[in-house]
């Protein structure tokens, strides 16, 4: 089994290093009476016979991947999401449906209902409630909707929402994803530096190189990846990939939204902004009050004063495109080969 590969204490032991205090946690710890250890994201490992207890007393035994981690940590806290903290091996109980949703999933449910529709419909009466400690929400393993291992699905239902809840196919795999999540919320903060971030920053450089040699499907990957991570650039890196891999026909607004942070990069704003300018300039229609030249919400004044300048000599025909270094003499010289007719020499 793959559950039987992975390394929850290592896994769980990465996580809490790499933790820092929030707003709020710096706060509590300021104001005295807390501690790095009363903050501590898990609690001691439970025992062999803990777990079995606790299967004794639900009558079940646990999916795979939940039971290796109560042996590494016999519960977690969270800083961040609608699940604040996941209980210890004797908190966990079945959930019951207090809130009477089978009732309300069931009259939603018609002939053409898909067998996952159906499994959710179901799964409220039957769910182990993991959560001890939340914001109006729940999260649930459904012995009911499981796999070829043994996992158990988790579901995560914000009571406040009105949504629908959000679905991970085990419970490692919603660790993982509260671990990317994690990330995320502290990649801008000054000084969140740590063996993931250098390699998943590494991965981005990576990614531009192979993007550069026209790998795209491989740099979409580890974009794709550093992206769940909130990694810088990741984000602008895909949205220029999914521009070129649309064509030209592909909106401006729609498919330049998320280069604000490639726009602010000074390594990227003089190649990047032109091209938005041109696609601005294009999308407008004839006539219309201009629409505003967004860049994104990453841009302070002065990268979007720079981009309304070189905008204005796109839309009057007077900006030419004239990099600097060995790229911009082989720019120059593939237009005047252009204009004369012929060809460089250059690349065959």
């Amino acid at each position: 089994m793959i559950e039987n590969r992975f390394d929850w204490q290592e896994f769980l032991g990465r996580w809490q290093d790499e933790w820092v205090p929030d707003e709020d946690d710096a706060e509590d710890l300021a104001e005295g009476g807390t501690t790095l250890a009363d903050l501590a994201l898990a609690a001691p490992p439970a025992t062999e016979a803990e777990v079995a207890a606790a299967e004794e007393r639900l009558g079940c035994r646990l999916p795979p991947s939940y039971r290796r981690f109560l042996g590494a940590a016999n519960g977690w806290r969270f800083d961040q999401g609608a699940i604040y903290r996941l209980g210890a091996a004797h908190e966990i109980d079945w959930f019951g449906d207090p809130l009477g949703l089978t009732a309300v999933y069931r009259e939603g449910l018609t002939e053409r209902s898909t067998e996952q529709e159906v499994l959710l419909a179901g799964m409220w009466q039957r769910a182990l409630r993991l959560e001890t400690d939340s914001d109006m929400s729940y999260a649930l393993l459904d012995p009911g909707d499981t796999d070829e291992d043994g996992e158990w699905a988790l579901y995560v239902y914000k009571g406040w929402s009105g949504e629908f809840p959000d679905r991970y196919p085990s419970f490692r795999a919603y660790m993982q994803r509260m671990y990317q999540d994690f990330h995320s919320a502290r990649a801008s903060v000054p000084g969140f530096v740590n063996d993931t971030t250098r390699a998943l920053d590494a991965d981005v450089e990576r990614a531009r190189r192979e993007a550069l040699s026209g790998r795209w499907e491989t740099a979409r990957e580890l974009l794709t990846e550093a992206e769940r991570y909130g990694r810088p650039r990741a984000r602008g890196m895909l949205r220029q990939l999914d521009a070129l891999s649309h064509g030209p026909g592909y909106g401006y607004g729609y498919g330049h939204h998320g280069f604000g942070e490639l726009v602010a990069d000074p390594r990227c704003t003089g190649e990047l902004v032109p091209v938005m300018a041109a696609a601005h300039l294009r999308d407008d229609r004839p006539g219309a009050f201009p629409s505003r030249f967004a860049l994104g919400v990453e841009t302070d004044e002065s990268v979007t004063a720079a981009a309304d300048a070189i905008l204005a000599r796109v839309r009057d025909g007077s900006y030419r495109y004239a990099p600097g270094g060995a790229f911009g003499q082989a720019v120059a010289e593939a237009r005047e080969a252009a204009r004369r007719g012929t060809r460089t020499g250059r690349g065959g």
